[in-house]
């Protein structure tokens, strides 16, 4: 403790951690600070959405998650027990970014823009992101003060989604096993890209290349299990999937 006594400056709001407090706690002036971020942003990702010359809505949408949803998911986890006309404010800023980038007019209705988007609401990522903060306490922190204080104080509103939160928690831990050797002491596969009897698949008949190929497989690898892969990649996706006849499981990714 000083041995002076300093007087405390008593101040309308205070910004902590980019968030700014105010004396009632009510966020309206975090909210306005972030209606001129996001708005300056929002500016910004104009410019890349030009009619003829503009980037792909796919595009748009991934610079959107990126600097003007994540800005706001940012302080969301404490804009708990807000208005609902300060909810409404934040709501409209993320359907004014999804309208740029999907071309729609600005008439549309906010929660029809962002359900077309498949975007997350403002209450998806206030949830979520209070989920990701308390499961960092209780799983690595549970002896912190603040986590005894959240389990404490039944009345917050805070307390309705720690309580939502805790039925995602898993009861128990599963720690996956590890490999009794490590993968550069394993014996190397292997690889064989061709089939006896065939050259060319466009020389012989689609009923000799089936025969040669099934002949192959049961004559060289009837004590192994069969998987078979095939994938695609394209400028904008890719794809892949599996099949397993002898445990008949297929997956598509």
């Amino acid at each position: 403790m000083p041995k002076e006594i300093q007087r405390l400056q008593l101040v309308r709001q205070h910004k902590f951690l980019g968030v700014i407090l105010d004396r009632r706690l009510s966020w309206a002036p975090q909210i306005k600070s972030l209606e001129e971020k996001v708005n300056s942003l929002i500016n910004i990702l104009r410019r890349f959405a030009g009619v003829r010359w503009g980037s792909s809505y796919s595009s748009l949408l991934r610079v959107h998650s990126a600097i003007i949803r994540q800005r706001i998911a940012y302080s969301a986890p404490v804009l708990h027990g807000i208005s609902r006309n300060l909810e409404e404010r934040i709501q409209r800023l993320l359907a004014r970014s999804l309208r740029i980038c999907l071309g729609v007019p600005r008439a549309s209705a906010s929660a029809l823009v962002i359900a077309e988007s498949r975007q997350p609401t403002f209450h998806a990522l206030r949830f979520t992101g209070t989920c990701r903060h308390y499961f960092r306490l209780a799983t690595q922190h549970a002896n912190h003060p603040l986590h005894r204080a959240i389990q404490e104080r039944s009345a917050a509103r805070i307390h309705e989604n720690i309580v939502r939160c805790k039925n995602l928690l898993p009861t128990h831990e599963y720690w996956s096993p590890c490999a009794s050797h490590p993968p550069w002491r394993l014996s190397i596969p292997d690889i064989v890209t061709s089939i006896p009897g065939l050259t060319r698949k466009n020389d012989l008949p689609v009923i000799r290349v089936k025969q040669l190929t099934l002949t192959h497989l049961y004559t060289t690898y009837e004590d192994h299990i069969h998987v078979y892969t095939d994938g695609s990649c394209l400028n904008q996706s890719s794809t892949s999937a599996f099949f397993t006849p002898a445990y008949q499981e297929k997956k598509n990714l």
